[in-house]
């Protein structure tokens, strides 16, 4: 038989009270652990060893002649910083030596007034706390800022002491000329300003109503002039207000708001209502532009905004970019009329066009024709160009959907005579997308006695019919006998190093860009052949992606360093990046026979190489 609860709990109450110990039946918490625990007191003193302090030691044994080196330290560095006069002020001992008591508590406008009048020539003891009584002051605008003190002291009024003190802020002195050089320094290099952050010269204008005053009386500081949403079109509109009549840049960027057009992100009848708004701005805006650049995400944009410089006078205007990506939409409409722009435009020199909106071509140094349809671009179109554009020296020419339905290349390889000659041209530069045509069409189109430079950005097969045509196979009498500048851009087949010997045999200059691993060793097995390869050629120019390719390159160049030394040929001069250099620099023997130089516009001048690296307000993105 089992024992009943209570009687459990009254065995075991009856032997608390035997053993003396705690009756807790329920379990609370009672501290009990805590005070049968030993104390930590003894075992923390016992932790740390005991130090010793030399300081004390010193103090109560002095006959032991000890030195304290840290102390004595200690006192060669207060001394030293005293003397600097950083060290710490000197202790009052009575209430008349306390320096607190001798300051004065006064606000920004009080202290401003005391140190005007010190800087006025009045004496330091009138300046005392307990001497002045009253001090008033006035603030005249006219004729010029002023302040005007009087001083009230114990004495009575000191009449020296009506001072009259003109007061200019950095920003009623500063030159506008070093205010614009400032704004130009702060504004980003090499780039675009960020879009989502204010312009420098907005910012300052909001610093003050002085700064204000200053921002808004250059107007050189608000030439830049950049669109590119509808929210930054009234910017725009307060930017030609600010410039005044200064000359201006204007920027027109579109291809990120013509995306969200293309994404459907964006009312279309806003867009158009954005457009035509865009249009008069242009209109308005370009008889002041230096620069005008206008590039879209679709070419009927770029067409409307063209558009609105039909019959508009622009004498200040000296670069025009009209950048548009081809839109697939409209191929099929066929050839389009375009009226001419900028009809008064003779300061104009470079031009660069997607669409057929021609300007006067007379006075054009440079002109660049991309992302041409044969449309529009016909041969006849383009031998008009270059009998109208008597001063042209920088041609530049690229295909988006290369169909010759009017140029007719074999008829031009039967009559063995190009069809326009232009004696301004200096450099060249073609480029197609794979399919081939355009660089054999222009080279035997064209004939310049006075090129100096050929840049060629096109496929393996597109050079085979004028490498095989008569005018390139004249020994006597080459193509073009003054070139001396020959840049292969992303060529992925060298096998026809000889037929390039052969039509342009005075180059001097030869820059290869990625070229692939397999056409580098075909490249160089050609350079290695019979015969001299260019025995003009001083100077070697190459653009590689990685470091595999700058170490392949590397026995290139040995190789073929090696075998023009063996033909009594001059070692050529290698210029290519950091990157690449250091690799090369790993070789004793180019170390030791060939110069080596980093590349820059400073030591290859070829014409588009110089152009593209130039900065000017009318680049897109970061400059190549």
């Amino acid at each position: 038989m089992s024992a009943s609860t209570s009687r459990l709990t009254s065995l075991l109450k009856l032997r608390s009270s035997v053993f003396q110990t705690i009756w807790n039946p329920t379990g609370i918490r009672t501290g009990a652990k805590y005070l049968r625990s030993n104390l930590r007191g003894p075992a923390m003193v016992n932790y740390y060893p005991t130090t010793i302090n030399l300081s004390q030691i010193i103090r109560r044994n002095p006959e032991l002649e000890m030195v304290d080196e840290d102390e004595q330290q200690r006192f060669e560095d207060v001394a030293y910083r005293r003397k600097r006069g950083k060290g710490a002020p000197k202790k009052a001992k009575t209430k008349a030596d306390s320096r607190r008591l001798g300051k004065k508590r006064c606000g920004s406008n009080d202290w401003a007034r005391s140190s005007l009048l010190r800087h006025a020539g009045v004496p330091s003891t009138i300046l005392a706390p307990q001497e002045i009584i009253k001090m008033s002051s006035t603030y005249n605008t006219a004729p010029h800022e002023a302040f005007s003190f009087t001083l009230i002291t114990r004495a009575g009024i000191l009449e020296q002491c009506q001072v009259f003190i003109i007061i200019r802020g950095i920003m009623e002195t500063l030159p506008l000329e070093v205010y614009s050089d400032i704004i130009q320094l702060l504004r980003p290099k090499g780039q675009r300003s960020p879009r989502h952050v204010l312009p420098i010269e907005v910012v300052i204008s909001h610093v003050s109503t002085a700064w204000r005053r200053l921002a808004f009386s250059d107007s050189q500081s608000w030439k830049i002039v950049e669109v590119f949403s509808p929210k930054t079109l009234p910017r725009a509109t307060a930017y030609l207000s600010r410039s005044a009549d200064a000359a201006i840049h204007l920027r027109i960027d579109l291809w990120d708001h013509g995306s969200r057009v293309n994404l459907r992100r964006l009312n279309p009848n806003d867009h158009q209502a954005f457009i035509s708004s865009l249009t008069d701005l242009l209109r308005s805006a370009a008889p002041r532009c230096k620069s005008i650049l206008v590039f879209t995400a679709h070419e009927r944009t770029a067409q409307r905004l063209s558009a609105a410089l039909v019959d508009v006078k622009a004498p200040l205007l000296q670069r025009l970019r009209i950048v548009a990506d081809t839109d697939e939409r409209y191929l099929d409409d066929g050839k389009q009329e375009q009226p001419a722009i900028l009809a008064g435009a003779e300061s104009l020199r470079f031009v660069e066009l997607e669409i057929p909106s021609f300007p006067p071509l007379g006075q054009l140094t440079t002109l660049c024709l991309h992302n041409c349809t044969s449309d529009w671009l016909t041969a006849q179109e383009l031998t008009r160009i270059l009998q109208e554009s008597t001063q042209l020296e920088n041609l530049s020419l690229s295909m988006a959907h290369p169909v010759f339905k009017d140029w007719p290349a074999q008829a031009l390889v039967n009559s063995g005579q190009p069809s326009v000659t232009t004696q301004s041209l200096q450099a060249l530069r073609i480029s197609e997308d794979e399919s081939p045509g355009l660089a054999s069409r222009v080279l035997l189109l064209i004939d310049a006695p006075n090129l100096i430079s050929l840049t060629l950005m096109v496929t393996s097969t597109a050079l085979g019919t004028f490498f095989e045509s008569p005018q390139a196979s004249q020994k006597d009498h080459p193509k073009f006998p003054r070139l001396q500048y020959l840049s292969l851009e992303s060529f992925n087949n060298m096998q026809n190093v000889k037929q390039f010997t052969e039509a342009f045999p005075s180059i001097t200059h030869l820059r290869v860009s990625y070229l692939p691993t397999y056409f580098l060793n075909r490249f160089t097995t050609d350079m290695q052949g019979p015969g001299s390869p260019w025995p003009n050629l001083h100077t070697l120019v190459f653009e590689v992606m990685r470091e595999t390719e700058g170490l392949k390159l590397k026995e290139s160049v040995c190789r073929i360093v090696t075998r023009r030394r063996e033909l009594n040929l001059p070692a050529p001069k290698v210029l290519g990046d950091a990157d690449l250099l250091r690799v090369l620099g790993r070789s004793d023997f180019l170390n030791e026979v060939i110069k080596m130089e980093e590349l820059s516009t400073r030591n290859y001048r070829e014409p588009w190489w110089v152009l593209d690296h130039e900065p000017t307000m009318d680049g897109i993105g970061m400059p190549r």
